[in-house]
């Protein structure tokens, strides 16, 4: 780890090309254990460790004290102040779990990609399902290669997704409000 530049160097085997990788990436790297997945450059998963299969992804963010690069005004008569906020963007492909998105950098080029996955034991029962968050962190390289092979793009405008209609669904999208300032 650089410590004058906050910034360490990771993947170089496995398939995977070096990459220098800081701020929320680095924050959410170190605090939590994860492994590449082999020959996916910039992908890691999460997959082994129980501790954090149960989490949200942002519970994940916000247990591991990371702010959202994001902001949303509150601008009621009461309260004029501007929130720290995530953008979670929950899709459905078909023939694939459904996956939730969540970019952490404010290009929106790294981030979280997490699959649910339904508890077998409670898929052939009455009782309410319950879910397994398969988390997978993605750099630069891994991000953008992933979302282009699911056929999602990002756009510049107001922080929204470009869509095949025929492929993806996007049930919705969700802000989840921080602190103030």
């Amino acid at each position: 780890m650089d410590s004058e530049n906050n910034c360490i160097s990771i993947g170089g085997c496995k398939g995977h090309v070096s990459e220098v990788i800081d701020g929320n990436l680095l924050k959410l790297y170190t605090s939590y254990r994860w492994k590449m997945i082999p020959r996916c450059t910039g992908r890691y998963t999460s997959a082994a460790n129980h501790v954090i299969c149960c989490k949200t992804p942002i519970d994940l963010l916000n247990d591991a004290n990371i702010t959202s690069p994001f902001y949303m005004s509150l601008n009621s008569d009461l309260d004029s102040r501007c929130v720290h906020c995530w953008l979670q963007y929950e899709l459905t492909v078909q023939g694939k779990d459904p996956m939730i998105i969540v970019p952490i950098d404010i290009q929106h080029s790294c981030g979280l990609i997490t699959y649910i996955k339904e508890d077998e034991a409670s898929a052939n029962t009455d009782i309410k399902p319950t879910h397994r968050y398969i988390h997978t962190l993605n750099s630069v390289s891994g991000f953008r290669r992933k979302l282009e092979a699911l056929g999602v793009q990002f756009t510049t405008e107001e922080n929204s997704l470009d869509l095949p209609c025929t492929r993806i669904r996007i049930q919705r999208l969700q802000i989840y409000k921080g602190s103030c300032f």
